[in-house]
């Protein structure tokens, strides 16, 4: 059946030419102008200035950070775009099968269209943080794709993560993208390298052994510190309180529940549970057997953990500054409060950070798998079921939110709101001085 393709508007069809050149193609001249050129450089470090392009990739980038980090970007892209056509949950019933071929069908059905909510929710999700209305162009590509499937193919290649037999757990992709992959791999290495997050005073405390951020050999359970971290509560309580620093000669007695844990992490017969949080998760010595939601992501390595990946590495265990710097992911990905996936992507890095593995990784181990810690982080927030705790998604969201942005505004001041403003003769002429920067001839 022939697809009849939107008519774009000037500003539409400038961003799919943006996207066309950023993927090295050209457009048909039939149907937009083309304007060849040098290849643009690198995208400009205030997120406020990228073309349409970068601010796709950008949003990519933000899909295992903010949206879904164990992501599908094909069904992200093809159930995003159907779905946010004309017609919407028809459109998206389209792309589901008639029949299933084998039984359950029923069952099955019900959990493809579950996924492809879910694929529609994170398409929503990462095209949010975009600051350019980027749906009109990628709706004509996807319309676009049964006869011209270059272009269309060309960008999943370029935004998507791994391919199908990749996010099965073959050892290599063999498609790996440019976008979504690197976003996450850059981050594993940045919070492999920044474990003093986990110091509660970086300046005095420190980790011993050193922890070498090039070797893995001393991290995990083989490490005395990061091991009891590691571990949750019900375990570490047997254990003396920990100490940042060289350790006491002689060393503490242990309890015999303590010299029974380390028989086993001896002999590789310990693997921390999966079913509990790790201990990091809570303030010392805050965590209640009979309330697990209690002081949950209370401790201050969960902000410090959003703030290295939101705002600096430099900043991450300072305070909050009331303000986001312009080439900073937060200003990037337009975020300004802490959701419960970036809270469940930060737990995991930092998790991942303190083991041995080299990379980000489906597991740890047979027992312990870095995406049962994700969900479990999710499904906390899900939890109402505490009559004590009413209000813990909110309370907890909002106070990680002010630690990491301080009184950042949730959203940029509208034309009305600036006008309330223009009477403050310090607003006027700030303006009028930006204004002055933004016109000023470049040598």
């Amino acid at each position: 059946m022939e697809v009849t393709l939107p008519q774009l508007s000037a500003e539409s069809a400038a961003h799919l030419q943006d996207i066309l050149e950023g993927l090295s193609m050209r457009p048909a001249p039939a149907q937009l102008p083309v304007h060849l050129g040098k290849r643009k450089a690198g995208p400009p470090r205030n997120a406020s200035y990228r073309g349409a392009y970068q601010q796709l990739i950008d949003a990519a980038k933000f899909t295992p950070r903010g949206a879904d980090a164990w992501w599908d970007m094909h069904c992200v892209m093809k159930y995003g775009c159907r779905e946010s056509l004309e017609g919407g949950q028809a459109e998206l019933e389209g792309l589901l099968p008639r029949r299933v071929p084998y039984f359950p069908a029923q069952a099955l059905l019900t959990n493809l269209r579950e996924r492809a909510q879910h694929h529609v929710q994170v398409f929503h999700k990462i095209m949010a943080t975009c600051r350019l209305n980027l749906l009109p162009p990628l709706q004509y590509l996807f319309l676009d794709s049964p006869t011209n499937p270059g272009p269309w193919n060309t960008l999943l290649d370029r935004v998507c993560s791994l391919d199908a037999a990749y996010r099965e757990g073959a050892s290599e992709p063999s498609q790996v993208s440019k976008a979504a992959r690197e976003a996450r791999t850059q981050d594993t290495n940045t919070f492999k390298g920044a474990l003093r997050i986990l110091l509660p005073v970086p300046a005095v405390d420190f980790f011993y052994p050193p922890i070498d951020p090039t070797e893995k050999s001393m991290r995990g359970l083989h490490h005395p510190q990061l091991r009891m971290l590691i571990m949750p509560w019900v375990d570490r309580r047997h254990y003396p309180q920990l100490q940042y620093k060289a350790p006491a000669d002689p060393p503490p007695v242990l309890s015999q529940e303590a010299q029974a844990l380390e028989a086993r992490i001896a002999s590789h017969q310990y693997q921390p549970s999966a079913k509990r949080f790790p201990s990091f998760c809570y303030p010392d010595g805050e965590w209640c057997e009979t309330s697990y939601q209690k002081n949950l992501f209370r401790n201050v390595c969960i902000f410090r953990g959003i703030r290295l990946l939101l705002i600096s590495r430099a900043d991450a265990t300072n305070e909050a500054k009331d303000m986001i710097p312009v080439c900073s992911l937060a200003a990037i990905h337009d975020v300004r409060e802490v959701t419960p996936h970036l809270v469940a992507y930060v737990v995991v890095q930092i998790r991942l950070s303190m083991s041995s593995v080299p990379q980000w990784m489906s597991s740890e181990s047979k027992k312990f798998k870095f995406n049962d810690l994700y969900w479990k982080v999710l499904s906390a927030f899900e939890d109402t079921s505490d009559p004590e705790l009413p209000n813990w998604r909110t309370e907890t969201l909002d106070w990680l939110t002010d630690h990491v942005f301080g009184n950042v505004p949730l959203h940029d001041p509208t034309s009305e709101e600036l006008d309330d403003e223009s009477d403050d003769e310090a607003v006027v002429q700030q303006r009028q001085r930006a204004a002055a920067r933004r016109v000023a001839p470049t040598e």
